[in-house]
């Protein structure tokens, strides 16, 4: 079958994001279904996430479209140009905005209200829509009233066997914690630094490595230096990111909203130790892995939840049973799911 993936967001995963990711995996797991798989995204960034995705739309042309069977979009992406081409439509979002919205405020907020409004327009226009989890399900529903039967979960993607491979071998796992995240206010990396205070009143405790860019970065880079142990290290090359989930002990990511989490998914590929907010989907993601659960903006709770993940025999038990919960997102078994939903569009 031809199959498009429309997305406005740049497909380089190096700047972080997890849409980046997953759109990557979705068009490798569905080529190697034998699918002839036209992936349409912009090779650069432009100066803002809501301009970059009203051009991508503006420009698509639906003549493109025309060449394939059926237009998966990317948080209503590509949904006007699908209609003007005749093909079925399957909204697959990733953003679901109206969840975001509490946590940002000034022009931020107010420019993915837009995008929310161009979400809720492609979901109601979809013969599907798509999400990653059951909290991103209810959140659809309850935000965009889009009816059960045309909601379906379908999880990111994730090889397994290719994280390993790329992971360095024979690497001493340290007393380190690691945070890998886009640094916006949501994922409460103020609170794991507050959290980290607290932790060194009471003992030695060792790293804590913050990595990544964001709006926060400036903010989170000046409490760093005040606290021993803390490295915010910012955007790093892929291979330094993997040498860091090889020796680390505790992946860290008190974030208040997830739609799924796929770093929390790959720190469970890399055996480490998963301390999540209780919150979004990070509960359902990492459920039967090593981790400790936190209430969101509890930083006594985080506190003791990294000194429990620091302990030696929990960090023994994240070695074997975190990639073992990290398998069921096998791209085959996503594969089947997705392709499900697609036949029942194309009919």
């Amino acid at each position: 079958m031809r199959i498009a993936v429309a997305c406005s967001v740049p497909l380089d995963v190096r700047g972080g994001s997890g849409t980046a990711v997953a759109v990557r995996e979705i068009g490798a797991a569905l080529a190697s279904r034998g699918h002839a798989v036209d992936v349409i995204a912009p090779e650069e960034s432009g100066p803002s996430l809501t301009f970059r995705r009203w051009w991508f739309n503006r420009s698509l042309d639906p003549a493109r479209l025309s060449k394939s069977e059926v237009v998966l979009g990317v948080d209503g992406d590509a949904a006007r140009a699908a209609a003007a081409a005749g093909r079925p439509y399957v909204a697959v979002l990733k953003g679901i905005y109206p969840e975001v919205l509490p946590h940002e405020r000034g022009m931020t907020r107010r420019l993915l209200g837009i995008q929310a409004g161009w979400e809720r327009a492609a979901a109601a226009a979809a013969s599907a829509v798509v999400v990653p989890s059951r909290y991103s399900a209810e959140a659809v529903q309850r935000h965009y009233g889009t009816p059960p039967e045309r909601l379906h979960v379908v999880p990111e993607p994730f090889d397994l066997g290719a994280w390993r491979g790329r992971l360095p071998a024979g690497l001493r796992r340290e007393r380190t914690v690691l945070c890998v995240a886009h640094l916006y206010p949501r994922k409460r990396v103020m609170d794991l630094l507050e959290a980290w205070s607290l932790l060194l009143r009471e003992r030695p405790v060792g790293r804590l490595r913050v990595i990544g860019h964001g709006p926060q970065l400036g903010k989170v880079r000046r409490r760093a230096r005040r606290l021993p142990g803390v490295s915010v290290e910012g955007h790093l090359p892929g291979e330094e990111v993997m040498r860091a989930f090889a020796t680390s002990a505790v992946f860290a990511l008190p974030s208040a909203q997830e739609n799924f989490g796929i770093a929390a998914v790959e720190a469970m590929a890399s055996g480490l130790v998963v301390v999540a907010g209780d919150a979004g989907a990070l509960p359902e993601t990492t459920e039967g892995a090593v981790r400790a659960l936190v209430p969101i903006g509890d930083v006594q709770a985080l506190a003791r939840a990294l000194a429990y993940g620091l302990e030696e025999a929990v960090v023994r038990r994240a070695l074997v049973t975190n990639p073992e919960v990290a398998a069921r997102y096998d791209p085959a078994s996503v594969s089947d799911r997705l392709e499900g939903v697609i036949a029942r569009v194309t009919r």
